[in-house]
């Protein structure tokens, strides 16, 4: 079973548990799990990974943008020797 965190905190935040040890996660964990609906984890379809991956790759390359434009603002001019 997969457990988002973020409800997993949420829950324990609901139970008013605020301290951070294994045991205390497995004893908040148990019945959070007794009490959601437990719907299986399903691979994304073809598309929804390709779409994923394009995605990706298009932050990628407007990183690398802003890499350059900051590399060409921040580069030293050189002055004409008279």
């Amino acid at each position: 079973m997969l457990i988002n965190p973020k409800a997993a905190k949420r829950f324990a935040e609901a139970m008013q548990t605020r301290t951070k040890t294994d045991a205390i996660d497995a004893a908040v964990l148990a019945p959070f799990a007794q009490r959601m609906p437990f719907t299986p984890w399903q691979c994304p379809d073809d598309l929804a990974l390709a779409i994923r991956a394009c995605a990706r790759h298009i932050a990628a390359i407007n990183q690398l943008r802003t890499q350059t434009n900051s590399m060409q603002r921040n580069k030293p001019r050189r002055h004409p020797t008279s």
